[in-house]
């Protein structure tokens, strides 16, 4: 968990801003930055303030990463078909692969600190400040400089095929926290029973939250809105395996859905790239994939003090460049090499060299060919592990 390294930090006024929250929309002005959390927008610098004049460029929520697995981010991404009808087919076959692919004996060498360490730069790199991971929370993602946040009150099974006691494990997960499971993650007679299983069990309520859901029926679907279960869309993960993906339309009209990047032995790069990928089914607007990464991914997860731009939110925060014509259209196109600044809890993380004045003690390092700063703490972890993120390089 990212601690309160915050207190001695002098507050930020952001000038010439296009704030931007997925409710309210684009409003221009002022963000003032106060001990970490949103203190005012549209108001008059204070005394002591540093100030920072954005010329235009657009500030929302730090995107949130609904659903990752994040000690298998460095393992090849690999299947032995062309596609599969059932995600447990896969599954099976990567257990018979654990120790005896090359490849994947090295991933599974190196030590889980780095593994997840180098996951949540992952993470911030594209922006994303929030991540639900879809495992135990290991001790290292309760350290108070992990790179990003991560969701620290959760319940969650694999899946039905490889957790039978989830009926258990839902009961376990407080009413207020979400209840994350693999669900129907294939096209075939299997995936389609899984739903009613669930149900059965007693365990689709209002805070569980679907992974994949790409075998649900109309009429499951109409079942899981109905009990205000919410569903993460990994799209990419879907066609690399199954090459067809869930259908969200009525999720996201219900306001139920949230974007996932997976892990990268099944899905894209980042989230950034699983947001082209949801882009390009059509399935629904810009504005609609906005909400799914920022407040709606926000009230599915249960993580109250992010992803919306209101005051005594925290200044978890992504700044695009002023080119856009809003977020919902960069969202889809922008790459982690354009974003501006990465913000958490109100301090400048990764961004490009414009923003040193922010970040006087940063490291220079070469992000996909384009020169940036990363916060000097980050930077030396990342000097000490052996594990490197691919197009990531300290200069």
């Amino acid at each position: 968990m990212i601690g309160e390294w915050i207190r001695n930090v002098p507050p930020l006024c952001f000038e010439n801003a296009r704030i931007v929250d997925a409710e309210r929309g684009e409003t221009r002005g002022t963000l003032r930055i106060a001990r970490g959390r949103i203190d005012g927008m549209n108001v008059k610098p204070q005394r002591g303030d540093t100030r920072f004049d954005l010329r235009d460029a657009l500030v929302l929520p730090g995107l949130m990463n609904a659903h990752d697995h994040l000690e298998l981010n460095n393992f090849p991404r690999w299947k032995n078909r062309s596609c599969y009808t059932n995600a447990r087919e896969w599954a099976m076959e990567g257990n018979a692969r654990l120790d005896g692919d090359a490849e994947i004996v090295r991933a599974r060498a190196v030590p889980l600190k780095e593994r997840l360490f180098n996951s949540g730069l992952k993470n911030l790199l594209s922006g994303a400040t929030t991540v639900a991971h879809h495992n135990p929370r290991h001790a290292p993602l309760r350290e108070k400089h992990f790179p990003v946040r991560v969701v620290a009150r959760y319940g969650w099974s694999h899946s039905l095929y490889l957790a039978p006691e989830f009926a258990r494990a839902y009961r376990k997960t407080p009413r207020d926290a979400p209840y994350m499971i693999h669900l129907a993650e294939g096209t075939d007679a299997d995936a389609q029973r899984e739903l009613p299983q669930l149900d059965a069990a007693g365990a689709l309520r209002d805070n569980t939250v679907l992974i994949h859901g790409v075998g649900l029926t109309q009429a499951q679907r109409a079942r899981a809105i109905e009990t205000r279960a919410a569903l993460v869309w990994c799209p990419s993960s879907n066609f690399f395996l199954l090459n067809e993906t869930a259908r969200v339309r009525d999720f996201s009209d219900a306001r139920l859905l949230a974007i996932g990047s997976d892990s990268r032995l099944t899905g894209e790069r980042d989230l950034l790239d699983e947001l082209r990928v949801a882009r390009a089914t059509h399935q629904i607007s810009d504005d609609a994939l906005l909400r799914a990464v920022t407040s709606d991914a926000a009230r599915i997860l249960r993580v109250r003090d992010v992803g919306r731009m209101e005051r005594g939110m925290r200044a978890d925060l992504v700044i695009l460049p002023n080119t856009f014509r809003s977020a919902a259209d960069a969202l889809g196109k922008i790459s982690r090499a354009d974003l501006c600044a990465v913000i958490v809890n109100g301090q400048v993380r990764v961004a490009d060299s414009e923003f040193e004045a922010l970040m006087p003690n940063a490291a220079r390092i070469r992000c996909d060919e384009r020169e940036k700063i990363l916060a000097r703490d980050l930077a030396e972890r990342y000097a000490q592990f052996t594990l490197r993120e691919a197009g990531l390089e300290l200069l």
